[in-house]
């Protein structure tokens, strides 16, 4: 079994981070006439968190002011969540307890325990995990702890105290001997950083205590009794002393993500930053549930409610969201947007189970590259209509080739999807150049055929086919064909011609069906 390790991330621009924009104005989150959260260029002109708007505006005056939403905060963090499923299906959103503040940070909390061996330790996973959450472009602070609050709690603390203490955890011989390497870095935290509410740090300030460890030497029935009961939780569960359930997450049925724009989208290469996270949310989706899907939808919305729909599609079910990106770019580049988008939907189709991918280990020289990859770049293109050729389940020649969808005809050969196959024997192939409809033959008294000013001289008989039951009986659909090889003179091509069945010679009729 295990040890218990958790992972917390905690997010302190997260108010001001669900309201990304690209412009480089300076912008501030308020609540209750109070800044909440500011980003670095406010920061340097002097506004900080719990300054009053006014001031702010007295330093700023082009400061752009967005309103909390918590809502909109709490969806965010759902999708970040979903993203770090392939790290731990126990992943869950950090909810303040009753001792903890109100305001605090949001932030996630990650049971890494049994995943250290799939990344070859935990020094590799927080590698990992630090590298995506990098390239998202987020601000956040890393705790690791053998609970989740011990892992919170350090995330308030300096990365050293954190790191140290998982390096003597990953050495310890026994889960008691790790547990009290976090112990002993949590003792050594200052009340000032404890993840209390402030009257309650005040409160345990008052008497002179200076660190967690002073805090936690008072017998527990004493702390219980002047502290309260919530922070006597708190301090349990802090340690391991008692169960600190979390539930973990578990992703949607249907994946659907829409990302709102303050400002009105003109240029359609500025939505390709928003896409990549929508992507990165969907490949995340797909991965914990193992699954693939073979298209995607996205729907650009205007201010006036309308939407317009654009459609990615793939010869084979991927999940990987650096594929669907250039996909979607190519198709961006070709398209011209009707009016300024205000919202943003990724939407997929039926996902399927994602099989798995088969690669060559010696690759061949000059070997061709996969006709699919071309395909799927060339139905990427709107101005596009793309068709191919495929054989359908019927016996008469005009009725065998239909136009379908490239990519679905691809997927078919691959093996991904069921096809009718032919089984025509490689004797009994139909020409390359099908005559539809075919060609009557003119016949001169003397029996001779002619097309197109030439002579044809039957050579042997080839097959005979029979109509469908349904057809036969018309005038104009005999019972059977009788087909025949012959040689077109002066030109010398090989063709394929055919009589139809009558009770006659004078009711037979003779057509040119193809030519090899």
């Amino acid at each position: 079994m295990p040890r218990p390790l958790w992972c917390a991330l905690r997010l302190p621009q997260w108010p001001l981070t669900v309201f990304a924009d690209h412009s480089d104005s300076p912008r501030a989150v308020a609540t209750q006439h109070r800044v909440l959260r500011c980003c670095a260029r406010s920061q340097a002109a002097g506004v900080t968190p719990g300054m009053k708007l006014a001031t702010a505006y007295a330093l700023i005056d082009d400061l752009q002011v967005l309103e909390r939403d918590p809502a909109r905060e709490q969806a965010a963090l759902t999708r970040l969540a979903w993203q770090l499923l392939h790290f731990t299906p126990g992943l869950c959103l950090h909810r303040p307890g009753p001792a903890e503040d109100d305001q605090a940070d949001p932030g996630l909390l990650l049971d890494i325990g049994g995943s250290l061996r799939l990344f070859g330790g935990s020094e590799n996973l927080l590698v990992a995990l630090h590298t995506l959450l990098r390239s998202l472009g987020h601000d956040w602070h890393t705790g690791v702890g053998h609970t989740p609050l011990a892992a919170w709690q350090l995330s308030h603390a300096p990365p050293e105290d954190s790191l140290q203490a998982l390096r003597q955890a990953d050495q310890a011989d026994t889960a008691q001997a790790a547990a009290e390497a976090f112990c002993a870095a949590l003792a050594r935290q200052p009340v000032a950083r404890l993840a209390l509410a402030a009257p309650l740090k005040d409160a345990l300030a008052a008497p002179g205590f200076r660190t967690l460890g002073e805090l936690l030497a008072l017998p527990r029935p004493a702390l219980g009794r002047r502290f309260g009961k919530a922070l006597l939780l708190w301090c349990e569960q802090l340690l391991g002393e008692r169960r600190d359930p979390r539930p973990a997450l578990s992703p949607p049925e249907r994946f659907v993500l829409t990302r709102e724009f303050s400002d009105p989208v003109r240029n359609s290469q500025y939505l390709l930053p928003v896409m990549r996270q929508q992507l990165d949310a969907l490949s995340a989706w797909l991965r914990h549930r193992q699954q693939a899907v073979r298209t995607l939808h996205w729907q650009l919305s205007d201010h006036q409610g309308d939407s317009e729909t654009l459609r990615i599609r793939r010869a084979r079910p991927c999940a990987e969201a650096a594929l669907w990106y250039s996909l979607t770019e190519r198709y961006l580049e070709q398209h011209r947007l009707r009016a300024p988008v205000l919202a943003l939907t990724l939407r997929c189709s039926r996902p399927q189970a994602a099989a798995p991918e088969h690669h060559a280990l010696i690759q061949t020289p000059g070997a061709r590259a996969d006709a699919r990859d071309l395909l799927e770049k060339l139905a990427c293109l709107p101005q596009l209509a793309l068709q191919r050729l495929s054989l359908a389940d019927a016996h008469l020649p005009e009725q065998r080739q239909q136009e379908t969808d490239p990519l679905k005809a691809v997927a078919e050969q691959a093996g991904l999807t069921s096809t009718t196959h032919d089984t025509t024997p490689p004797l009994q192939r139909h020409p390359l150049w099908l005559l539809h409809p075919a060609e009557p033959l003119q016949q001169t008294r003397q029996g001779e055929l002619r097309w197109r000013g030439g002579t044809l001289a039957p050579l042997l008989a080839d097959r005979r086919l029979s109509l469908d039951w349904w057809h036969t009986g018309a005038a104009d659909q005999p019972g059977q064909r009788d087909y025949f090889l012959a040689r077109h003179l002066p030109s010398g091509n090989l063709c394929w011609i055919y009589r139809t069945g009558g009770g006659g010679a004078q009711q037979r009729q003779w057509f040119m069906q193809g030519l090899f």
